[in-house]
C-alpha cells in the first residue's frame, strides 16, 4: 500500500478509479497525488489468478467473488449446508477460526458469517453462498489470498458436502470465500457542499462542460463536492465524481487523467477525483415512510403517503404535499394533491394497445391540460396505493396464522375441544393470544372494508407538465449556458374525500408543519445557500436530510427515441447519512424542506447508490403551474394562509 495520504478518501465497494488532490508527501519528495485502480492502492487493477482467486487491498477470496456492493440474506445454522458440515456449523466455524489464526497474524477472525449474496447491479442473477471473514488488516503488505484458498478447499472438502450442495440443486463450485476488512471498506464518507471559499466552485460549470464534452460512453452523472470521513467540513476535500455503468468496458483510468489534465489547465490542483460505479435510476428497497394507519383512523391521506395510478397499483410514489389555486373567475381557493407526473401515468389505459399508447404519448410528451377529457376519465388517482392495501392485509393474515400456530394456542385449544383441565398460566397466555389476534382481525377487516369500497381513490389528474425537459431559470441564474432540467409535477383533484393538511410529526420539524412555499417573485429568497439543511418527507425511506449541493449535477443519458445522448442539469441534496438512502423508489413526489418548514421544491429521483436526492426548486415548480393552469392567478400551500 502507498504511504498515507492526509487528503485520500476511503476506499468504498463501489469505486473504480480515484486520484487524490496534490499533495506533499512526507519524505519531502515533490508534490504528487495518490492514484488507484478498482479499490487497490496501486494504480492497477489486481490481477485474478487462474484459480478465481484475487487479493485487493482490503479484500481477497474467490473463487470469483461477488462484484461489490452486494445484497445478501444471512444463512441459517440450520441450512443443510451448514447441518452437513457440523453440529449446527459449529464445528465448521471453529475449523475456519483456526486456519484464520494460524495464517492472518495477532488479529486474527473479528466474525465469520455465511450469506447467500449477489452484486446489487444483477437482480436476476443467482444466489451464492459466500463464507465471509471479517478482520482488520495491520499491515499493507499483508495477504489472505491463500488463508482464502485454505478455508475454501475445507468447504469444498467435507465428506457429504458435494452430494448434499447437489440436493439442494446448487454446484459444489457455487461457493465462494471473502476474507474483507470491514471497518475500512464500509467506511461511512461525509459528504459537504463546495462553498466559495473552494478554488472550484467559480469554475465549476467551465470544468463540467469541458468534462462534458469528452467521450460520455457510460458515464451517468457528473458532479463536484467534498469527500471526507469527519464531521468537520473543513477535512473534506472537494472532488469530482463520475457515477459510471458498472457493466461498461471501458479504461477509466485514462477517463480519470483527462479529467486530471482538465484540472491542471484551470490550476486546480486542490481538487481529486472519484469514478463509481453508480446510475441515476433507483432501486426498490423497502417502505418505512407513513403508512396506512393514520388513512384507517381519519379518511384523509397524509402529507408523505403512499400514492400510485389507479391503473398501475403496483407502482408507488408519494403525496408530496397540499396546495390552494386561486379560482381565476370566483376567487375561491381549491385544494390540490401535489406530486409527481411520473408517480400518476399509468403504463397502459386498459383501451385499446393503439389508443393505450397514443394517451400514454400525449401525457408524457405534452403532459396534461386542464379540462383533458381523457385525463379525467383514465387518470385516476390512488392514495394510498391499493398495494399498500393489499401488503398489510396479506401481513395481518400471516400475522395470526403466526399466533394461530403457538404451540400454548393449539394446546389450550385441544385441551378446551376435549373439555380438559387448563392451568391458570396457560389460560392467562392464551386469552393474550386471543386478544392478540383480536386486534388483527379487526384491524384486517377495517382495511377490506376500505379497500373493497374503493376508499383508496384520491380524484383524477387536474393537469401536469409530462415528462419532458425545460430550460428552468434557477438553474440558468447558475449557468446561463446550462442545458434543459427536469421539472416534474402534477395536481390531483381532491374528490369525494376530505384533503389532508400540511402538518405530520413524520416532518421532523420543530412546529410539525410546512409553512412557506417560494414563489418566482420571491427570487431574491430563492437561491439556497451552500449547505442548507434540507429534508423530504417520503413514502419509501420516510424523513430523510441531506445539504444542498451548489455545484449543480449533470446528468448524461441516451433518448430512446432518437438514440442522441441528453445532457440535463439538477439541483441536488448530499445525504446527511450515507448508511442510510436519502432517496429510493417510492419517493418521487416528497417536498424538500428546511428547519423551519419553507419548501424548496420537489423530488423526482435519485441516484442507485443513494447518497443524492435530485430535485426541481420551488420557484421553477411554481413558474411552470402557474403557465400550465389558464389564468391562474395565486398558489400556496394549505394552511399557508397568509
Amino acid at each position: 500500500m502507498t504511504p498515507p495520504n492526509p487528503l485520500t478518501i476511503p476506499i468504498t465497494p463501489s469505486e473504480i478509479a480515484y486520484t487524490s488532490p496534490l499533495y506533499t508527501p512526507p519524505d519531502g519528495s515533490p508534490p504528487t497525488r495518490s492514484k488507484r485502480t478498482n479499490r487497490s492502492s496501486r494504480d492497477s487493477p489486481p490481477v485474478l489468478e487462474p484459480d478465481g482467486f484475487i487479493e485487493e487491498d482490503l479484500r481477497a477470496g474467490g473463487p470469483f467473488l461477488t462484484d461489490l456492493p452486494v445484497e445478501f440474506i444471512p444463512m441459517s445454522n440450520y441450512h443443510p449446508f451448514m447441518l452437513s458440515r457440523g453440529l449446527y456449523g459449529a464445528e465448521l466455524h471453529h475449523c475456519i477460526a483456526n486456519i484464520c489464526r494460524r495464517g492472518m497474524g495477532s488479529v486474527g477472525v473479528l466474525e465469520i458469517e455465511y450469506y447467500e449474496r449477489r452484486s446489487v447491479y444483477d437482480e436476476s442473477g443467482q444466489m451464492r453462498f459466500t463464507c465471509v471473514i471479517n478482520t482488520q488488516k495491520e499491515r499493507g503488505d499483508e495477504k489472505w489470498i491463500d488463508v482464502a484458498r485454505e478455508v475454501y478447499a475445507v468447504l469444498r472438502g467435507r465428506e457429504g458436502s458435494k452430494e448434499d450442495e447437489r440436493e439442494e440443486g446448487r454446484e459444489p463450485t457455487d461457493i465462494s470465500v471473502e476474507i474483507i476488512d470491514r471497518q475500512r471498506l464500509g467506511q461511512r464518507l461525509q459528504l459537504e457542499s463546495c462553498t466559495p471559499q473552494d478554488a472550484i466552485y467559480s469554475q465549476w460549470n467551465q470544468v463540467r462542460s469541458q468534462i462534458e464534452s469528452l467521450p460520455t460512453r457510460g458515464i451517468n452523472t457528473i458532479s463536484c463536492y467534498c469527500i471526507g470521513t469527519e464531521s468537520d467540513p473543513s477535512n473534506c476535500v472537494p472532488t469530482i465524481v463520475l457515477g459510471v455503468n458498472h457493466a461498461e468496458n471501458r479504461d477509466w483510468t485514462a477517463v480519470r487523467e483527462d479529467i486530471v489534465e482538465i484540472l491542471t489547465q484551470h490550476g486546480l490542483d486542490t481538487v481529486g477525483v472519484l469514478i463509481r460505479k453508480d446510475s441515476v435510476g433507483l432501486p426498490d428497497r423497502w417502505f418505512d415512510g407513513p403508512g396506512l394507519e393514520k388513512f384507517v383512523a381519519d379518511g384523509t391521506s397524509h402529507i408523505g403517503q403512499s400514492l400510485s395510478s389507479n391503473r398501475m397499483p403496483s407502482k408507488r410514489g408519494t403525496l408530496g404535499g397540499y396546495v390552494q389555486l386561486r379560482n381565476p373567475t370566483t376567487g375561491e381557493w381549491v385544494p390540490f394533491a401535489l406530486t409527481c407526473c411520473r408517480c400518476v401515468l399509468p403504463a397502459g389505459t386498459g383501451e385499446s394497445e393503439t389508443t393505450k399508447e397514443q394517451l400514454v404519448e400525449k401525457w408524457r410528451d405534452s403532459g396534461v391540460q386542464v379540462a383533458d377529457e381523457d385525463a379525467a376519465s383514465v387518470l385516476l388517482v390512488d392514495s394510498p396505493s391499493q398495494s399498500e392495501f393489499i401488503a398489510k392485509i396479506k401481513s395481518l393474515d400471516s400475522e395470526i396464522e403466526m399466533w394461530k400456530n403457538l404451540d400454548i394456542y393449539k394446546q389450550v385449544q385441544a385441551a378446551e375441544e376435549n373439555e380438559e383441565v387448563i392451568n391458570p398460566t396457560s389460560e392467562i397466555r392464551y386469552q393474550r393470544i386471543q386478544e392478540a389476534i383480536t386486534r388483527c382481525r379487526t384491524e384486517r377487516d377495517d382495511l377490506e372494508r376500505l379497500f373493497q369500497q374503493k376508499s383508496y381513490i384520491l380524484g383524477p389528474v387536474f393537469a401536469a407538465f409530462g415528462l419532458v425537459r425545460k430550460p428552468l431559470a434557477t438553474i440558468l441564474e447558475k449557468d446561463l449556458t446550462a442545458s434543459l432540467s427536469v421539472v416534474d409535477w402534477a395536481l390531483i383533484k381532491i374528490e369525494n374525500r376530505t384533503p389532508g393538511t400540511n402538518k405530520s410529526r413524520d416532518l421532523r420539524l420543530p412546529l410539525q408543519d410546512l409553512s412557506f412555499l417560494l414563489h418566482p417573485y420571491d427570487y431574491y429568497k430563492c437561491s439556497i445557500p451552500p449547505g442548507t439543511r434540507l429534508m423530504k418527507l417520503g413514502h419509501a425511506t420516510g424523513c430523510t436530510q441531506g445539504k444542498y449541493n451548489a455545484l449543480m449535477v449533470a446528468h448524461i443519458a441516451t433518448d430512446p427515441k432518437t438514440g442522441k445522448v441528453t445532457i440535463t442539469h439538477e439541483h441536488s441534496i448530499l445525504s446527511s447519512n450515507t448508511r442510510q438512502a436519502i432517496m429510493t423508489s417510492g419517493d418521487a413526489g416528497a417536498l424538500v424542506y428546511d428547519i423551519i418548514g419553507t419548501v424548496h421544491g420537489m423530488c423526482f429521483g435519485g441516484n442507485f447508490i443513494g447518497d443524492h436526492a435530485y430535485f426541481t426548486h420551488a420557484a421553477d415548480l411554481m413558474s411552470d403551474i402557474t403557465r400550465t393552469v389558464p389564468g391562474l392567478p395565486e398558489i400556496r400551500l394549505l394552511g399557508a394562509e397568509f
